[in-house]
């Protein structure tokens, strides 16, 4: 490439930068000339402020990444005490819609990733009911065999074939978990073959293999994120994970899956719901 196809293409990368900036710094602005607040209201200052602040991500005035107004920016502009401001970013950025960088500011960050813990499905099949755009990228996929801990997680003999499957997970095009599965071979023969980035793996493992996935025990914890972690999915060093492992079963106890995942903690967040004990019967 010449020097003059450089200086050419270095102009249009520095101007398509211009352009991301000057986009970022409109929509910062835009947001902060239109905030109200309505001081007669029986709402309260700093809970106007977090609708309007939800108002703007999803009416796409503010976007994922942007940066909002400063604290002292918010002050000036609405008047109010800085506690009042600094309420409504701290509940906002619990509720997964900003995230605060330390010497960096407060930014837009995607809604947090609602999971139910007591339901047996997949995660195409999860996010999908809940209107995200899902799609996977296989890291890696072959056949190996079995040994150490997979030899009883998996209930198989010391060399059996067990399908290895570990994939990149994206949620509105953002990393937020990497998948390791681990499947007998003899259950799935030939399971690599499929679509497995842009299909589900669960289905194709009750349609293609005839599997019924009856049920699965998992555990979850939190803990620091790893060099691999932090590079796959996009992570600071020492950034929080949560960690999982699943083992699922058919309807007569025969183990069809042991993985694990790590997901952000930053965009995970996990339901459960608790049932109380039934009245004690006292008639009769």
């Amino acid at each position: 490439m010449s020097f003059t196809q450089l200086e050419s293409s270095a102009q249009k990368q520095t101007g398509g930068v211009a352009t991301a900036a000057a986009t970022m710094v409109n929509s910062r602005g835009d947001f902060l000339s239109g905030l109200r607040i309505a001081r007669n209201s029986s709402v309260p200052i700093y809970h106007q402020l977090k609708n309007q602040i939800v108002d703007a991500i999803t009416e796409g005035t503010l976007n994922l990444g942007d940066p909002l107004p400063s604290e002292r920016e918010l002050v000036e502009r609405l008047n109010v005490s800085r506690m009042t401001i600094r309420r409504a970013l701290n509940d906002l950025v619990t509720s997964g819609h900003l995230v605060t960088r330390p010497g960096k500011g407060t930014y837009v960050q995607a809604a947090k990733v609602e999971m139910q813990l007591g339901r047996l499905s997949g995660f195409t099949a999860e996010m999908g009911r809940m209107g995200h755009r899902v799609h996977s990228k296989v890291l890696r996929g072959e056949v190996i065999s079995a040994a150490g801990k997979l030899i009883e997680r998996l209930r198989v003999r010391s060399g059996d074939p067990v399908v290895l499957l570990e994939r990149l997970r994206y949620v509105d095009d953002l990393p937020t978990s990497w998948e390791r599965s681990n499947i007998p071979e003899r259950l799935c023969p030939g399971l690599l073959k499929f679509d497995l980035e842009n299909g589900s793996l669960y289905d194709v493992l009750r349609r293609e293999y005839k599997l019924v996935l009856r049920y699965a025990r998992q555990s979850m914890e939190a803990t620091l994120s790893n060099w691999d972690e932090q590079q796959l999915l996009q992570l600071a060093e020492g950034a929080p994970i949560l960690l999982g492992e699943r083992t699922v079963y058919t309807d007569n106890d025969v183990v069809v899956e042991f993985g694990k995942a790590s997901y952000r903690a930053d965009r995970y967040r996990y339901e459960v719901t608790l049932l109380g004990e039934p009245p004690d019967d006292k008639s009769g």
